[in-house]
């Protein structure tokens, strides 16, 4: 863990390097930046940041580290996932003694999970067992078996959703 004095020059630094007003008041506003990595599994899902997009999992990005920030991750055939880096007080903030300046920049907080891996559930696995379940574990292993014949997912997707519809069906 480095020293606060160490964070202090990091902190008077950082600032001279922003380069306009716009920006020093951003990291006032909104703290430094914090790397974040985001992924998924299964992977290549496209992950939207506060409503922007940010590329195919897995991403790492900077985000300011004093605010929240809301992911979204989606897939064709998979369930919308919703996920948040929220700002959590960190070691430093325990310090006796606290300079100003790094908590106006955020360096007491970090974002939390730091890294983000997100199962995201395909939609042929119900929530919900119906009436019939054996007709309906039947119809959608049916629809694992097209997809996978039609190239719309590939064998290991195909064997986690036989796995979960399965599991699913039972211990419902």
């Amino acid at each position: 863990m480095p020293s606060i004095p160490r964070l202090l020059l990091v902190c008077v630094l950082a600032i001279f390097a922003f380069s306009g007003c716009e920006t020093v008041q951003t990291a006032f506003r909104s703290g430094l930046p914090q790397t974040v990595t985001i992924d998924s599994v299964p992977a290549s899902a496209e992950v939207y940041i506060n409503g922007d997009y940010y590329g195919i999992t897995p991403v790492t990005t900077e985000l300011p580290r004093k605010v929240t920030h809301e992911v979204v991750i989606e897939r064709d055939g998979y369930v919308l996932q919703r996920e948040f880096f929220t700002p959590q007080r960190n070691e430093l903030s325990q310090s006796y003694i606290r300079f100003g300046i790094m908590e106006d920049l955020g360096l007491y907080f970090d974002l939390t999970p730091g890294d983000m891996v997100t199962e995201i559930r395909h939609s042929l696995i119900p929530v919900v067992v119906s009436n019939e379940p054996f007709e309906e574990m039947t119809y959608r292993v049916m629809l694992a078996d097209a997809l996978l014949e039609s190239g719309s997912i590939s064998k290991k997707e195909h064997s986690v959703i036989y796995e979960k519809l399965t599991r699913f069906y039972t211990t419902n």
